[in-house]
């Protein structure tokens, strides 16, 4: 095999540059994607962050009302509570 002359050194040279900076560029947009996607990731997490945390006192003031009715219910029959149930 005859050794590659000057020019034909800095010609392979300039390929494999080219070739590096081809696969440099397609790695930024690679991640340049998988920056926006998990971006777009965040945002759904927050979303839906926002709604647990909206049914969670939903939730809560919910309970709390059937609790309050429970109770209202309770007081209301109170007189009748210990009355015999032939009164009734």
């Amino acid at each position: 095999m005859m050794p590659q002359t000057p020019g034909a050194q800095i010609d392979e040279l300039r390929r494999l540059l080219r070739e590096s900076e081809q696969r440099r560029q397609a790695a930024e947009l690679k991640l340049a994607d998988r920056d926006r996607q998990l971006g777009t990731a965040r945002r759904t997490i927050a979303t839906q962050d926002h709604r647990i945390g909206r049914m969670t006192a939903d939730a809560a003031r919910l309970r709390g009302t059937a609790k309050a009715t429970a109770i209202d219910a309770y007081a209301r029959d109170f007189p009748n509570l210990f009355k015999s149930t032939i009164d009734r």
